[in-house]
């Protein structure tokens, strides 16, 4: 479940398919190291008190008191062959083939007695009889090769997607149990008779057997289908998904065989014989089929990412087996330390199981990727001492990673012979700050020729005054591109005259963020993709009394939407404060004066300082009745709020806003 927190990392589809790093083109595995997932627990002793890594071999009898009456045994592995996935615009693509296996076993307590017994040829009481009656196991080693495809929809904010999987079955051994039981006879030759009945199912063992083939690629027809299902919502900052996987089963059809141990007077060594020879010789092929339910799993959860560099993860994994479902769930903090590591810290609850702290760490040195992540760090350290194993790791060949902006744009200005792109180019201009006023050519049919893997993207803004619809004079336009490490860097920043601008990019699939202000007014941001040729989008700025509706940008067929549009501070120098004469101020912030001054006969006259309009009502939706320029001379005839004063411009009466008034006496 750790894994579940990392980003960037492909492997991620194998928990949902609707997780493709949108930040590279493509990326293949390294073959048989590109995914490795490693599990096992054991209900009752552990690896040491087994005595596995003993030179004394493995003690049952000592092992026997840390059992309990019912103990249960669960082992899985996955290992990638290959893999493969590719980004097509706001679809993906992914293929993999992966050997898995997996194994339990539900065993009793009095299972293990009788083999510590017979491991150590100790004296068994006569007429003892041993209840193996909910003895069941089960193993499978199958092929399974996973195509996927996923769209983004709406602007990326949702995933969808899913993955078939064709299932071809290697070998699998099976038990069904018919209230088995093993009572010691008095006899020497026959020591023990059964009762009840023990049917173990197996195929694909005959491989193994002389003259066999070890390596069957297809399964010798014994296959199975399976689906993943997931989907991701981004909010913001926040994302949330869910999905399910191994919806499926594996059916045994081809070369099964099957011993029922029942009803029959057999020694121990016998017994052990009868139980093994069908998985390893040729006879009795030809039984029935039977079929293997995968171990389904449910993820579900959220993501939210605080800043750059944390992000916390919530996750629940139910899993369904058989009838039985297993709650587990985890939390996890993310941080991203540097440009090429991030390392994970979990905290993991399982229902069957001890609690646990996981840790992670993803290591890109691009192009090469490698990722490591386990649920239980104790298991790592001290092996022989957990009940428990889980480990998740891999190596990944990243291709087709964005190209540095700061390497384009500085082999864009030696191509063009040109020497500056105009402002304070961040470093366009390699540290030089300049202040002369700029326009970027727009017609990049003009531009030298380049590469023709190159294709270009223009950003077409026009900055209108929310208020008086009256273009603004002079823009400031900044542009950053938002990396795979999800870093804002400034690859663009300009100064423009008039109220419109454009800026050429090269094409990208990366996120980018361009915010524009002007003086007197908040900053607008808004969020695009640069993988269209043209992108046209008119800001409406406010000077922060009033909310800004901003229309919906106009793009090109396929391009996505407006992802988000936010006022930021300005980061232009405030208009001049308004100068009030001593006899004008009124009452505090809380307190509407109205005070008439036609009825005293006094004349005072007021310059607009910014362009502003002469509203019907003192509201800034109020009908406008003229636009006022900088300069124009009005008469106060009423301080109507701490807002709105109500002035006479000719025989013309209405509201201007008081900040932007100033005393000509």
């Amino acid at each position: 479940m750790t894994l579940g927190a990392m980003r960037n990392v492909p492997q991620l589809n194998t928990i949902n398919p609707a997780y493709m790093p949108d930040s590279i083109k493509w990326y293949v595995g390294l073959p048989l190291l590109s995914g490795i997932n490693a599990h096992y627990r054991n209900s009752s002793f552990t690896p040491g008190q087994l005595g596995l890594g003993s030179s004394d071999g493995l003690d049952l009898l000592g092992a026997l008191p840390y059992t309990d009456t019912l103990n249960r045994a669960y082992g899985e592995l996955y290992v990638e062959d290959l893999a493969f996935g590719i980004n097509l615009g706001n679809n993906f693509l992914s293929l993999s083939v992966a050997e898995r296996f997996f194994a339990n076993a539900n065993y009793p307590m009095q299972f293990i007695e009788w083999l510590g017994l017979e491991q150590d040829e100790a004296d068994i009481p006569l007429g003892r009889t041993f209840d193996l009656s909910t003895l069941e196991f089960s193993a499978v080693h199958y092929r399974e090769v996973a195509l996927g495809f996923g769209s983004r929809l709406f602007d990326g904010k949702l995933t969808l997607a899913g993955r078939a999987k064709l299932l071809m079955g290697q070998a699998a051994v099976q038990s069904d149990n018919y209230n088995f039981r093993v009572w010691h006879r008095p006899e020497d030759d026959y020591n023990y008779e059964l009762t009840g009945r023990l049917d173990i199912m197996a195929s694909g063992f005959d491989r193994f057997a002389e003259g066999g083939q070890p390596f069957q690629p297809f399964g010798a027809s014994n296959t199975g289908i399976a689906f993943d299902l997931g989907a991701r919502l981004k909010l913001g900052k926040a994302t949330f998904f869910a999905s399910v996987s191994d919806l499926g089963k594996l059916n045994w059809n081809k070369k099964n065989s099957m011993t029922s141990l029942r009803d029959i007077a057999v020694s121990g060594e016998e017994l052990f014989e009868r139980a093994t020879d069908n998985l390893s010789i040729d006879r009795n092929m030809g039984a029935p089929g039977f079929s293997t339910e995968l171990v389904t799993k449910i993820y579900g959860g959220g993501q939210i990412e605080i800043g750059n560099s944390h992000a916390f993860t919530v996750l629940a994994n139910p899993r369904l087996h058989l009838g039985s479902t297993e709650l587990n769930g985890s939390v996890a903090y993310r941080l991203r330390t540097s440009k090429f590591l991030d390392v994970i810290a979990s905290y993991n609850y399982f229902q069957e199981r001890p609690n646990s702290i996981g840790v992670g760490a993803t290591i890109n040195l691009l192009p090469v990727q490698i990722y490591i992540a386990t649920d239980k760090v104790e298991s790592l350290i001290d092996r022989s001492g957990q009940k428990d194993f889980q480990l998740a790791a891999g190596v990944n060949f990243i291709f087709g990673q964005f190209k540095d902006e700061k390497i384009i744009a500085k082999n864009k200005m030696e191509e063009d012979g040109e020497e500056d792109m105009g402002g304070s180019h961040g470093f366009f201009n390699f540290g030089k700050k300049k202040e002369e006023v700029v326009t970027v050519d727009p017609d990049l049919n003009d531009r030298k020729k380049k590469e023709p893997e190159d294709k270009y993207f223009t950003f077409y803004g026009t900055v209108i005054d929310d208020e008086s619809d009256e273009p603004v004079d002079a823009v400031y336009v900044d542009v950053y591109v938002i990396g795979p490490d999800e870093r804002r860097e400034l690859i663009h920043t300009s100064r423009y005259p008039g109220h419109t601008f454009n800026v050429p990019l090269f094409q990208s699939e990366l996120q980018h963020e361009i915010s524009v202000g002007g003086h007197g007014y908040k900053r607008q941001s808004l969020s695009f993709r640069a993988n269209i040729t043209r992108l046209e989008h008119e800001f409406r700025m406010s000077d922060g009394l009033w909310t800004v509706k901003d229309p919906e940008p106009y793009v090109d067929p396929g391009m996505p939407q407006l992802v988000s549009a936010q006022d930021v501070d300005p980061e232009i120098p405030e208009p001049a404060p308004v100068v009030q004469e001593p006899e004008m101020e009124f009452g505090g912030a809380e307190e509407t004066t109205s005070q008439n001054l036609a009825s005293t006969n006094e004349e005072y006259t007021f310059e607009i300082i910014q362009r502003t309009s002469l509203r019907s009502e003192p509201d800034s939706q109020a009908r406008v009745m003229k636009r006022l320029a900088v300069g124009t001379n009005l008469e106060l005839l009423e301080k109507t709020d701490k807002y709105w004063w109500k002035m006479k411009l000719g025989d013309q009466i209405g509201y201007v806003k008081q900040r932007l008034l100033v005393s000509v006496q």
